[in-house]
């Protein structure tokens, strides 16, 4: 055995996992340690010594009554030098602790020592006095670390995953936010909007009102004044203001339906052909006022193939009132803007499957840079009707809608003084 002892020696001096130390009791101060108790008490040994303290193991070894000799430099050296003796408890195993420092601890259990509670370190210890000198022999407990760092594994996985979930939610709190921050300035546009659209409209209103009031008025106080046919002339100046405010109103009402989302359409199978054919027809007897020629050409092609002329149909899928609205807008617009003796055509034709209509006039037309906003509510051209016909500015915006909830799309094509075409599709299958 004694052959092996230098190797031993060496091994608990190096030892990362067996814990050696001896102060001294009254200095106090560390007398010796071997590596691992070095690195886990840190730069102050006896503070290092958290429990029990330093001062509970002094306390310990005073009260234990010292009946044992004291060691000798030849019992047992401090490098752990010297003869083993045969274990007692197991014969024939070798041990080289001596029985009294063996037998005799005055603290037998778990100590925690380091330098600061994220440092803390819990070993398996005894303490042994032998004059003015504590000698504490411990071993780090394994089963203990082992069982910490899958803890730790696991509270850092757990840190991660919350990490994780804290990025998601950050990014979703960020997307809330940008959304929140777009839907107000939405809605202080459509504010905007709505005071632009409310002093419009009261500005269209009140001057028709005012001036169908004032030629009453005129009518009620002195009525005698005037010959038949000037009093049928303000009645009729009074109805055409009023019917003008009505349009309005109706309209405003359309917009307002279509701006909430609840305009709602009636889909019904009726014949296409037949609804042109009775919208062109009342529009010829607006524009026979102007002079103004209006005409349907179909091209239908293979649909109608073997067809007489007047018993052409195309069945679609189609919401009849609006769609009506759509070509009344469309045809009574071209005639506001179209000269007399002009000529407007209505065509209709499939391609595609799908039905595009479109109203060309040959009509003052309109500037380039107006055609993307005439679709907008309240948006009038530069253009003025030929005429002097009145628009509330509403109808392009409410067909746009009424033909995009068909599913269709509805554009223009003009230039100043060459005329005019406004498009719209509908699908066949819808």
């Amino acid at each position: 055995m004694e052959k092996w002892l230098p190797i031993i020696n060496h091994a608990a001096l190096e030892s990362s996992a067996l814990c050696l130390a001896i102060f001294h009791i009254e200095k106090p101060e560390l007398v010796f340690s071997n590596k691992a108790f070095r690195h886990l008490s840190g730069k102050d040994p006896v503070a290092s010594l958290k429990n029990p303290d330093f001062g509970t193991l002094v306390r310990l070894a005073e009260k234990r009554e010292l009946t044992d000799r004291p060691l000798k430099s030849t019992d047992q050296p401090r490098e752990l030098a010297g003869r083993p003796r045969k274990s007692t408890d197991r014969p024939g195993e070798l041990t080289d602790r001596p029985r009294e420092l063996t037998d005799r601890p005055v603290f037998d259990g778990m100590m925690t020592l380091g330098e600061d509670p994220g440092s803390y370190t819990t070993i398996n210890a005894r303490v042994f006095v032998e004059g003015k000198e504590i000698l504490i022999a411990g071993e780090i407990d394994l089963d203990r670390i082992t069982e910490q760092n899958r803890r730790m594994v696991e509270l850092n996985m757990e840190t991660s995953n919350l990490q994780r979930q804290l990025t998601k939610e950050k990014v979703l709190l960020e997307n809330a936010l940008q959304e929140l921050k777009k839907a107000n300035a939405d809605l202080a546009i459509l504010n905007r909007e709505k005071n632009r659209f409310l002093n419009i409209t009261a500005h269209d209103l009140r001057n028709p009102i005012s001036t169908a009031i004032s030629i009453a008025d005129i009518l009620n106080t002195d009525k005698d004044s005037f010959s038949e046919e000037e009093q049928q002339g303000f009645l009729e100046s009074i109805s055409e203001r009023l019917h003008f405010s009505l349009r309005l109103m109706t309209e405003l009402l359309d917009v307002s339906k279509i701006e909430s989302g609840s305009l709602e359409l009636n889909l019904e199978k009726s014949d296409y052909i037949r609804l042109v054919r009775k919208t062109v027809h009342f529009n010829q007897l607006v524009g026979g006022y102007k002079d103004i020629r209006i005409r349907a050409e179909y091209s239908l092609k293979e649909l109608m193939l073997g067809m007489d002329e007047n018993k052409k149909e195309l069945m679609l899928r189609m919401d009849e009132n609006k769609i009506e609205q759509v070509l009344n807008n469309l045809i009574s617009n071209a005639i506001k803007f179209s000269h007399k003796g002009s000529e407007i055509t209505v065509t209709v034709e499939v391609q595609n499957d799908r039905v595009i209509t479109s109203v060309i006039d040959q009509g003052i037309g309109i500037n380039s840079d107006e055609l993307s906003m005439i679709f907008q509510p309240f948006q009038k051209s530069s253009s003025r009707p030929t005429a002097g016909e009145s628009s509330t500015g509403l109808g392009l915006a409410i067909s746009k809608r009424i033909i995009e909830d068909h599913g269709g799309t509805i554009d223009v094509k003009s230039r100043k003084d060459q005329g005019s075409v406004f498009s719209f599709t509908i699908p066949m299958d819808l």
